[in-house]
Parts: C-alpha cells; sequence; structure tokens
C-alpha cells in the first residue's frame, strides 16, 4: 500500500513472478546471495513498470504480463552478469558480459517484436482486427 492507496489483489502475485522470471535466465550461474537480490529487486520493478506501461504509454496489460515477463525477464537477463561467479561468464569482464546480456536482449525485442508486428499487420489485411 505504499504506491497504491487501495489493495490490489495481483500486486503480491505479479511480484513473485517477477523475481521467479527474473531468476530464470540465470539460475545455473548464480548462487542464493544473488538470487534473493535479483529477485527482489525484480518484484520491485514489476510494480513500477506495471505503473509506466498503463500511464506512460498508455496500454492496457490487465494482469501485468508485459512487466512480468518482459521487464523482469529483460531484467534479470542483465542482472545475472553482476552476480554470476566469475568462471560462469563468457566475457574476460563483468562490463562485457553486461555489454553482452544487453545484446541479447535488444536482439529479442527486435525479434519478438517485428515478427508479431508483421504477422498481426498480415491477420488485419486478411482476416480483419478488432482491437
Amino acid at each position: 500500500m505504499v504506491i497504491d492507496k487501495v489493495k490490489i489483489p495481483h500486486r503480491p502475485i505479479n511480484g513473485s513472478l517477477g523475481g521467479l522470471v527474473a531468476m530464470t535466465a540465470g539460475c545455473d550461474v548464480v548462487g542464493v546471495n544473488g538470487a534473493v537480490i535479483i529477485g527482489l529487486t525484480a518484484g520491485l520493478v514489476v510494480v513500477l513498470s506495471e505503473r509506466v506501461i498503463e500511464r506512460v504509454f498508455k496500454l492496457d496489460d490487465v494482469v501485468g504480463a508485459v512487466s512480468v515477463h518482459g521487464v523482469c525477464g529483460a531484467l534479470g537477463t542483465v542482472m545475472l552478469a553482476f552476480f554470476a561467479a566469475p568462471e560462469n561468464l563468457l566475457a574476460p569482464t563483468r562490463m562485457g558480459q553486461v555489454l553482452i546480456q544487453l545484446e541479447g536482449v535488444g536482439l529479442i525485442f527486435v525479434w519478438s517484436f517485428g515478427v508479431s508486428l508483421v504477422l498481426f499487420k498480415l491477420l488485419d489485411l486478411t482476416v480483419g482486427m478488432r482491437v
């Protein structure tokens, strides 16, 4: 109730899911302490990202799926570079690994958004879509 003035039932659920999704990318290379930090960070970020998506971008994401899976997934993917054991990093430095992780997140976004845009446009041109 710190951010919202009323109790929103899906907030604790999305916080838990956001933490789990964020930790999925690095579950095999991050220790317990790093996992807790990544999970807690994602649990807080999911609430803020829901508000930004709703109020700034004016998108209706009723259950917060974009925040949970998109934002927290990307956050966890980048954060694993900071908390992974050094022997598990592919790059010689942590910042090098962060850049690799950011490149991966960017490519996944471009691919997912681009393919979805093309497919939805084709659907709209053929059978039509009502939003």
